[in-house]
């Protein structure tokens, strides 16, 4: 299950498919029904929906980093990338500015939970056993009835991801995660809308990670997260993620929206998730500041909103 079983074609590359003929043409156009906060929302409610078993509560962690300008161009500027997103549909930003200056990122971070479960090698929602494949949902699967039919078998997939897009300039997010076999993997998903680029129209959806061919159409290719430790150990760090080998899930969003901010976030949660926090299923630390759980969240709800 947590071995990468195909033949890679291409490593850390970004993977764009182009619409075949016959092929359905669909964008779900997720900001006709999101807005940049929303990222936390959905990341917050999709933690609870992972909660581990031996666990009570969901510990989020959010706080603000940057990448160098330079790391991000060596890893993450290449293969065709700034190309798509100049004749991307829904990217704030359609071109990287020129500037040299850091990255500004927002990370996610949920612990007490089982990572997102399942095999990704398996380009299916169910596993052979009948057991829900999580991680090939989140990656490759938008909508569905699956979200919430059992909880405990962790994460959730649907159009909660596209979310952290919406709140990148860039309309692009990366994910790390650790399963509770020790397992981790890490992947970049950019939402662009249908777009043109060379003569070829291409999906809304766009991936960095490895690239394997289909079994079942020939020169038709798609991406398989990175499995490799010491190059997820080097893109974490360039990221300043501070999960180690605790399961769960870790969102890094660069080109962070001006409006989400720590100041919002903070007010987001007191006010969305007051309910879950003071029936201590729930506690949320911000950047540096006080955690918000069940003891603090009165005073924190008090100097700041009343």
């Amino acid at each position: 299950m947590s071995k990468i079983e195909r033949i890679i074609k291409k490593f850390s590359t970004w993977i764009a498919r182009p619409v075949s003929e016959g092929d359905d043409n669909i964008d779900s156009k997720p900001q006709d029904k999101f807005e940049s906060l929303s990222c936390v929302l959905e990341f917050i409610q999709n933690a609870l929906d992972a909660i581990a078993e031996k666990f009570n509560n969901v510990v989020i962690k959010i706080y603000g980093t940057s990448v160098s300008a330079e790391d991000f161009k060596v890893n993450f500027l290449k293969d065709n990338f700034e190309e798509y997103l100049k004749h991307s549909q829904r990217s704030a930003i359609q071109q990287i500015p020129e500037t040299g200056q850091d990255i500004r990122c927002l990370i996610m971070e949920d612990y007490n939970t089982t990572g997102l479960r399942g095999n990704p090698n398996i380009y299916k929602s169910k596993l052979p056993d009948g057991s829900e494949n999580f991680i090939h949902q989140f990656i490759h699967e938008i909508g569905g009835r699956r979200k919430g039919m059992n909880a405990n078998l962790g994460g959730s997939e649907g159009e909660g991801k596209q979310t952290y897009c919406l709140s990148s300039d860039i309309s692009t997010f990366f994910f790390f995660t650790v399963r509770d076999d020790g397992s981790e993997y890490f992947m970049g998903i950019s939402y662009f809308g249908i777009f043109e680029f060379g003569n070829t129209e291409y999906k809304p959806f766009m991936h960095y990670g490895n690239m394997t061919e289909s079994k079942d159409h020939s020169n038709s290719f798609w991406a398989l997260p990175i499995h490799d430790e010491n190059k997820i150990k080097e893109l974490k760090k360039m990221f300043g993620v501070k999960r180690n080998k605790e399961p769960g899930v870790s969102i890094v969003i660069p080109f962070i929206n001006t409006d989400v901010t720590l100041d919002k976030i903070r007010e987001v949660v007191c006010k969305s998730y007051r309910i879950p926090i003071l029936r201590e299923k729930l506690k949320v630390q911000i950047g540096g500041g006080d955690e918000i759980n069940e003891e603090t969240i009165y005073e924190i709800y008090k100097k700041h909103y009343c």
